[in-house]
């Protein structure tokens, strides 16, 4: 039996988000990224990434979305001002691995969950 996977996608294309996103797409993962300067998504569209216009058009579309941003205020843009936590799918994880010290979770608790779209 095949093994299939479910899109995972990347937000935040800096040196950890690429090795994040490179090793998903070398194990066969389908993966998305996005970054707020598209150029950094280059190398990772041409090693077979499907690049998003917006974190939560990457959201939407994935199983599992990562974040790796540089600080708390970037999460938090990404997730309530860009859409990101609204556009995430029932069931999706979200997996916010950005050092931002306790100021950032402490503000995301503070955000509304999204209810369940049927």
């Amino acid at each position: 039996m095949a093994r299939t996977h479910e899109p995972v996608a990347v937000l935040g294309i800096g040196a950890m988000g690429h090795g994040m996103a490179a090793s998903a797409l070398r194990a066969g993962i389908p993966t998305i990224v996005w970054n707020r300067r598209m150029e950094a998504t280059r190398e990772l569209a041409e090693l077979g990434a499907d690049v998003a216009e917006t974190a939560a058009d990457a959201a939407r579309r994935a199983a599992i979305v990562v974040t790796m941003v540089t600080d708390a205020d970037a999460v938090i843009s990404i997730a309530g001002d860009q859409g990101m936590l609204a556009a995430l799918a029932p069931g999706a994880v979200w997996a916010q691995m950005s050092t931002i010290g306790v100021a950032g979770p402490t503000a995301s608790w503070q955000w509304p969950v999204p209810s369940v779209r049927t």
